[in-house]
């Protein structure tokens, strides 16, 4: 009966999206924790390929698991979206870091926008 009335309706893809925001949002802290760290690369997780994945999702009914939940977004120990593939594209300052504090802050707010 509950799967029936969660798959219905959007709070799979609600869960699933807050979930991907929530893993972004710890990426990002993390980038803005390192600012003035020599050599660190700044990091994310890509929206774009949180968004075709959970388009797919949502075209595919059968992509719902028994309990009605999605399986779009799983876990880094899964090898799925949490895992951090890309680099921001950004300034290479003279410690070889590409931090920026300003485009960090920027790519939070972002993300709380999802």
């Amino acid at each position: 009966m509950f799967s029936s009335l969660f798959g219905s309706s959007t709070i799979p893809a609600l869960e699933e999206t807050a979930r991907f925001a929530q893993s972004r949002h710890e990426v990002l802290v993390g980038n803005i924790a390192n600012y003035g760290v020599p050599g660190y690369k700044t990091r994310d997780l890509s929206t774009s390929a949180f968004q075709r994945r959970l388009r797919a999702a949502i075209d595919d009914s059968k992509s719902l698991g028994p309990d009605g939940a999605m399986r779009v977004f799983k876990g880094a120990q899964d090898g799925g979206m949490s895992v951090v593939d890309k680099d921001i594209d950004g300034m290479l300052f003279h410690d070889g870091s590409t931090v920026g504090m300003e485009q960090q802050v920027l790519e939070v707010t972002k993300n709380q926008n999802l």
